[in-house]
């Protein structure tokens, strides 16, 4: 009885260290389009993503953005001048840009005109499912109880007795996490608009995107906020890169 006490310790410890941290390489949207658009600037509604994720204002230091202009619209230079209250916003604009550079426009070259990019709403859940532990580790340890209690109260051993006392209640408290894990889910919508260098709008379009987390034994890596963000805001770019793909010769038309 105790080493099997023992080992299902040794694997909850295993099976809550199995965390995955946020990686850079969450950052690189893929998927392009069949025939990219003329070089864009990529600007950026900072004020947008600030009210998405409700952490404060940013802080320029540095002069690769020019700000207040373009109705709070910011250019996009580099993100590390810019200090955000939120690590999120410097991950959607480098995501965004990336995207803008690498999957939608031949980046390189005269600039044919601009594309927005702003996140018109959002949302971040964390659903715990603690409930649902709690009521499952109660029934099954009280039903676990039943058949051995009579036993238990006739031993005379007392160790025997002290390990089932232990063991009946630690068993379903190590194997519930992992039918019951928590989840944590960030959905957004993202708007992106198309301008030729007259200012004129000649494309728009929205995507919704989503990204979960689901855990292991009730813990979640520190920026699990990152990650969630990071795969919805991906995901919604994915959608708004297949409209623009059915629009494509339109768009190259109006750009010229």
């Amino acid at each position: 009885m105790t080493k099997t006490i023992s080992l299902l310790v040794i694997i909850t410890i295993s099976l809550s260290s199995c965390r995955s941290a946020f990686e850079f390489s969450s950052l690189q949207p893929k998927g392009g389009i069949s025939s990219k658009l003329p070089s864009l600037e990529p600007v950026t509604y900072i004020s947008t993503l600030e009210n998405a994720y409700s952490k404060g204002q940013s802080i320029s230091v540095g002069s690769a953005y020019s700000t207040g202009v373009m109705g709070g619209a910011i250019t996009v230079g580099s993100a590390l001048t810019t200090n955000y209250a939120d690590k999120r916003v410097n991950d959607a604009l480098v995501i965004f840009e990336r995207d803008v550079k690498d999957n939608i426009t031949n980046y390189i070259g005269e600039k044919k005109g601009s594309i927005s990019f702003k996140i018109t709403n959002s949302s971040y859940i964390l659903k715990s499912r603690l409930g649902g532990y709690m009521g499952a580790w109660l029934g099954t340890t009280a039903l676990m109880y039943i058949p051995i209690y009579p036993k238990m109260e006739s031993s005379e051993n007392i160790g025997a007795v002290t390990a089932a006392a232990f063991a009946v209640p630690l068993i379903p408290a190590l194997i519930y996490p992992a039918i019951f894990k928590p989840k944590a889910i960030q959905n957004v919508e993202i708007e992106v608009e198309i301008l030729n260098l007259q200012g004129k709008v000649v494309g728009r379009y929205t995507g919704l995107g989503i990204g979960t987390y689901k855990s292991s034994m009730y813990t979640f890596p520190k920026d699990v906020q990152r990650i969630v963000n990071a795969d919805a805001v991906k995901s919604a770019l994915q959608e708004i890169k297949a409209k623009i793909d059915k629009d494509n010769n339109l768009l190259i038309t109006e750009l010229k």
